[in-house]
């Protein structure tokens, strides 16, 4: 059977037939994608060019339950009846409405959400949204959230009550290769996202720069567009294709990712950002994340701790392979496909039973 959501020449009916024979609780999913087009807009959109949280929560998910005999999900169809209709971060008069219509039928709605939209106080969300999302939840019986810090936020501040959290998963593709690290005379330290938030490396930027006139170390920035960071380094730009992202963040040595936390926008970041690198064995350095704290990330909390942190994994390669060990290791038992989709059943069964 070919992957509707990745092959655009397969045809609508070939999509219902497959979805109608297919047993288990049907989930229909509503996507950014849907609400810019039309409900057909899944199967014509490249995967490539889709939204990374909508790939990860949406797409990804959707391929994964493939084979799956407990869950049939697909991209919402306003012609089929689901018995769940999953809203992935789309909360505006359209899907408000269709989410009405379904809680009138006395069928369930979750909302997905991987950003914190009741934030006041980000300059990264619009009032507009949190006067929608506010409404919206009128007719919601779940909220799913890709961390803890949203999900207890949601819950400490009396927002509403049923909220779980399901991180995005790690597909198995990452656990195919490991980095092995030996003693070297230049080392690449790396970065992978949108090119736009490249940007955020020049919060450590005199720690690259003096790094940098000390090892000669390399950057490589593997994006969807060439960015611009002011940092005194010899870079590499990578074209993002995630397809193949584990062979190229492979040459990488050291995953940096400094984070703005007094913007509470980036409180509630998801741990993938560090969990694709880390899934391959690729240590990390990063700001103190909430999603990132149990796991084995390297924290650095000012400047000078940054420095010397780079310094020592610089010249400790035997630390690297550690760190590596723990890092797949970590994400294999809490982010592999198995353990997301396990996380799934068991709260799609039990919103079912309520």
């Amino acid at each position: 059977m070919r992957s509707f959501w990745f092959d655009e020449s397969a045809s609508i009916l070939d999509y219902l037939k497959y979805f109608l024979k297919r047993k288990g609780i049907k989930i229909g999913i509503y996507s950014t994608i849907t609400l810019n087009k039309t409900f057909l807009s899944p199967y014509f959109k490249k995967y490539k060019k889709i939204m990374a949280s909508t790939r990860l929560r949406v797409n990804d998910f959707i391929f994964q339950c493939l084979n799956n005999k407990e869950i049939n999900a697909r991209f919402y169809n306003p012609f089929i009846k689901y018995d769940i209709l999953l809203f992935q971060k789309v909360f505006s008069e359209k899907p408000a409405q269709i989410a009405s219509k379904y809680k009138k039928k006395e069928r369930k709605v979750i909302l997905d959400l991987n950003v914190n939209y009741f934030e006041k106080n980000s300059k990264n969300i619009l009032k507009q949204q949190t006067r929608d999302i506010q409404l919206f939840i009128n007719y919601v019986d779940l909220i799913i959230t890709t961390t803890d810090y949203l999900r207890d936020y949601i819950i400490k501040n009396k927002i509403f009550s049923n909220v779980e959290t399901i991180p995005e998963i790690i597909s198995n593709q990452f656990f195919t290769i490991k980095k092995k690290h030996t003693k070297k005379e230049k080392i690449n330290f790396l970065y992978v996202g949108y090119a736009i938030k490249a940007k955020e490396l020049e919060l450590i930027k005199n720690e690259i720069e003096k790094v940098n006139k000390i090892y000669d170390v390399n950057l490589i920035l593997i994006c969807e567009r060439k960015p611009e960071v002011n940092i005194k380094i010899r870079k590499k730009f990578v074209k993002y294709d995630q397809s193949r992202l584990h062979y190229d963040m492979i040459k990488g040595d050291i995953f940096l990712n400094p984070r703005d936390l007094s913007n509470p926008y980036n409180l509630g970041h998801s741990f993938t950002k560090i969990g694709y690198p880390m899934s391959i064995g690729i240590p990390v350095l990063a700001s103190p994340v909430p999603s990132y704290l149990k796991s084995p990330v390297i924290l650095c909390k000012n400047n000078s701790d940054w420095f010397n942190k780079i310094e020592r994994l610089i010249n400790d390669y035997e630390l690297r392979n550690d760190l590596s060990k723990k890092g797949i290791e970590y994400c294999k038992q809490n982010f592999s496909t198995k353990v997301i989709i396990d996380k799934y059943i068991e709260i799609f069964k039990r919103i079912l039973r309520s």
